[in-house]
């Protein structure tokens, strides 16, 4: 999809995420690399570098289509400054500030351009109009779990404040694209309250950009890249907290209404104090620890980590198909389960690009025939600096996943 919409030439884009800004999620939207943690230099193996390899972080802020991204927010402010070691992330082996190199190629471009670092600075970015390329590196690693995160002017925004300071940028442009999310990462450690709290901030996010968008003129995808290994089990009595003790068994063994098929809750949950002999019922329960003193009716804590039936450090994703939703102009063309590769597909035809740009049907408005004839980019310059004579529709189109919280916006006001 993103090779579309930059073949094109007329669509301004931004990454939000609350990643790393080169990890695997929001580096797919500009990067090209054999490895997905070659984030950094010194993750590449020499022999690689040998044949000119480049990191993400470089590609970010050298290559296209990366330095030409108007907004651009999330973490990893390490991978990208080789004087920081703070954090676990790659720390750069080549001495260069790739931050400083971004601002060196944004002024010889004489784009109004500015980096922020603190939630203060992001807010306070609202009074400045006239930012049409905006760099902001808010933690050295990921940024801080949405409860855990610093609330205060130093401290880090949250993914909804973020998606509203890039709508507000780019809507001052007629185009743009944004990610962001760290559901994933509680998944993979099995804390499965932290990722409920993260679908909440998700959440919030889709809100605010419902809130700043026209249905009538603006198609709303939202959907997930892969499943988790997550399990719900049955017959925990009602209104009992899911993050939980779902019930106890006949014998009186309690066991959490959420659970996973494998990860590090395995050996957290797992007692020493096995009982020898038969594989009876009574017996393997004490090889588990009891949570039954947590009462059915009490929640967990946030941090706990629930069980695993097997060990992993990290848990799997999953298997089973994801659904994908849609509202708005052709949003009927996304519904319930589709191969993955109808839904580019399904957008480029919302907005008459790529294979679609001379087989989209013309019309009006968020109607069936949405697609408007004649319509092009405005007389103001585009990423490319040049001014496209190619006719595209007047719609928008929003595209949001949840387990790594994607977020696609293409406006077309002209």
């Amino acid at each position: 999809m993103m090779r579309f919409f930059y073949d094109v030439a007329i669509f301004y884009a931004g990454i939000v995420t609350t990643t790393r800004i080169t990890h695997a999620t929001p580096a797919a939207a500009y990067g090209h690399c054999a490895h997905r943690d070659w984030e950094c230099d010194t993750k590449i193996p020499e022999s690689e570098r040998a044949f000119g390899c480049k990191d993400l972080a470089r590609q970010l802020v050298e290559d296209e289509p990366g330095r030409n991204i108007n907004v651009i927010l999330g973490g990893g402010e390490q991978v990208l400054r080789a004087k920081m070691n703070e954090s676990k992330a790659c720390v750069r082996g080549d001495g260069q500030d790739l931050v400083w190199n971004w601002m060196q190629y944004q002024r010889a471009q004489k784009r109004k351009y500015r980096y922020v670092r603190t939630r203060e600075q992001l807010l306070d970015e609202g009074v400045h109009p006239s930012t049409d390329f905006l760099l902001g590196l808010f933690a050295p690693n990921h940024i801080p779990y949405d409860k855990e995160r610093s609330l205060g002017p130093y401290g880090q925004p949250s993914l909804e404040e973020m998606t509203h300071q890039a709508i507000n940028i780019l809507s001052r442009n007629p185009n743009g694209f944004v990610e962001g999310g760290r559901i994933d990462h509680a998944h993979h450690d099995n804390l499965a309250k932290i990722a409920l709290e993260e679908v909440v901030a998700f959440d919030k996010a889709i809100q605010k950009g419902l809130a700043m968008t026209n249905l009538d003129d603006t198609m709303i995808v939202v959907t997930a890249d892969h499943s988790h290994a997550f399990s719900m089990n049955g017959y925990p009595k009602r209104g009992n907290p899911i993050e939980g003790v779902g019930d106890k068994t006949p014998e009186g063994f309690a066991y959490q209404t959420l659970s996973y098929i494998n990860g590090p809750g395995y050996t957290i949950h797992r007692t020493t104090n096995n009982m020898p002999g038969t594989n009876s019922t009574l017996q393997t329960r004490n090889t588990w620890k009891d949570l039954s003193h947590l009462g059915v009716n009490v929640t967990s804590d946030r941090t706990q980590v629930h069980l695993a039936g097997f060990w992993m450090d990290s848990e799997t994703h999953g298997g089973e198909d994801v659904p994908v939703f849609s509202t708005g102009p052709m949003g009927h063309l996304l519904h319930g389960v589709h191969e993955q590769t109808h839904v580019p597909f399904a957008m480029a035809y919302s907005l008459c690009i790529g294979p679609y740009e001379t087989k989209c049907r013309k019309g009006g408005g968020g109607g069936g025939d949405h697609h408007s004839k004649g319509h092009g980019h405005p007389a103001g310059k585009t990423n490319g600096g040049s001014t496209p004579s190619i006719a595209r529709n007047n719609n928008n189109l929003w595209l949001l996943t949840t387990t790594t919280v994607f977020l696609l916006a293409i406006s077309h006001t002209c």
